[in-house]
């Protein structure tokens, strides 16, 4: 299946730093995932891993992936990580069938999926330049 490329709106302010379309933003089943660019090709061929399944020692890796309720949110945590692992970044745009299952830990502002069972849809994805400046 292939996933559909979404373009960096040119004003980013007009639509309150949100990067994909409303619909999608506004869905409740839709979260956003952030990530360099050198991790596009894996993902889109393998889906997402948890890093550190497991994980209880801290610096050890995350025992979970993480998915922001709105891809605002992932473009903030996206100019945040470029300040030690610069370049390209890529957020994705997810669907999930239902957030209400075990291995799911839903919070305010995103969720943690500790499982990946089953693994949520990617329908999409937006390029975040490194030459873009956040402000």
């Amino acid at each position: 299946m292939s996933i559909t490329k979404y373009e960096m709106p040119e004003d980013l302010a007009a639509t309150a730093y949100c990067l994909f379309p409303q619909d999608l933003e506004d869905h409740p089943l839709v979260l956003f995932h952030a990530t360099p660019m050198k991790n596009f090709d894996a993902i889109d061929a393998d889906g997402f891993k948890i890093p550190n399944p497991g994980a209880v020692v801290p610096g050890a890796g995350l025992p979970s992936v993480s998915f922001a309720k709105r891809s605002s949110a992932s473009l903030t945590h996206a100019v945040t990580k470029r300040h030690t692992c610069p370049g390209d970044y890529c957020v994705f745009a997810v669907r999930y069938e239902n957030l209400d299952r075990h291995g799911i830990k839903v919070n305010t502002s995103d969720i943690h999926d500790y499982t990946l069972e089953p693994p949520p849809e990617i329908i999409g994805y937006c390029i975040i330049p490194s030459t873009y400046v956040h402000r």
